[in-house]
């Protein structure tokens, strides 16, 4: 009986553990901004909403893995203006892991079109 509880409680605990990994992980890693122009081989990012705002001038080419809803091998072009976009990966002009700066080279670009709402707060 003994051994059947210490089953039951370590299992309820692995079990737990999960539920809070996966709900604490709500976004992709990487920088989140909306496009304001695109270019030839650049486009421009805001982030930091209304309070702090931040342009960055994220730069790519052939090799950049480009998905838009989740298809991949799109070209990006000016009918993405206004669109959220999240930048993977990527270096900056100094090869350091990106971190936000004002230029980046991205690895892989990520591009929404659906327009999300936020939830009613109960």
């Amino acid at each position: 009986m003994k051994t059947w509880i210490i089953a039951l409680a370590v299992v309820a605990v692995l079990s737990m553990s999960n539920f809070v990994q996966a709900k604490g992980h709500k976004h992709s890693k990487g920088i989140h901004g909306k496009i304001t122009s695109v270019g030839a081989n650049t486009m421009t990012l805001t982030t930091g909403g209304k309070k702090n705002p931040r342009t960055i001038t994220v730069k790519f080419d052939g090799t950049t893995a480009i998905t838009v809803d989740g298809a991949a091998g799109a070209k990006i072009d000016a009918s993405y203006v206004g669109k959220r976009a999240t930048i993977i990966g990527g270096t900056t002009a100094a090869g350091a892991a990106a971190a936000p700066a004002d230029t980046i080279t991205a690895s892989s670009i990520a591009i929404s079109t659906v327009k999300h709402s936020k939830k009613a707060k109960a």
